[in-house]
C-alpha cells in the first residue's frame, strides 16, 4: 500500500499518514515531501520525519547518497520543516 497524507486546514499536523498498518502524525511538510515518493525513500526517511515530530525540535535534511538518500534531523532546519543537499 502506498502512503497518503489526509490534511486539515486547522492543523499543521498531517494527520493520518498511512504506510501499511502504521498510522503517524506528521508535519504537513514532511507528509507533503513523503507524497508519491518510490517507496524505498519513504523506508529510508519516515522513520526520521517520525524522529523528528517526536522530539518537535528541529527540521530533517535529506542528503543524496550513491545508493539513495539518508535523511538526518538537522538543528539548522527548523522543526517542520525539509531541507535537500548532496553533500
Amino acid at each position: 500500500m502506498q502512503g497518503r497524507s489526509i490534511e486539515y486546514e486547522t492543523s499543521s499536523l498531517a494527520i493520518g499518514w498511512h504506510e501499511g498498518d502504521i498510522m503517524t502524525d506528521l508535519p504537513r511538510r514532511y507528509a507533503r515531501y513523503l507524497d508519491g515518493k518510490d517507496p524505498a525513500v519513504v523506508e529510508a526517511v519516515r522513520p526520521v520525519m517520525e524522529q523528528s515530530a517526536a522530539e518537535g525540535r528541529y527540521g530533517v535534511r535529506i542528503r543524496s547518497i550513491p545508493d539513495g538518500v539518508q535523511a538526518v534531523i538537522d538543528e539548522a532546519t527548523a522543526y517542520g520543516m525539509v531541507s535537500e543537499g548532496s553533500d
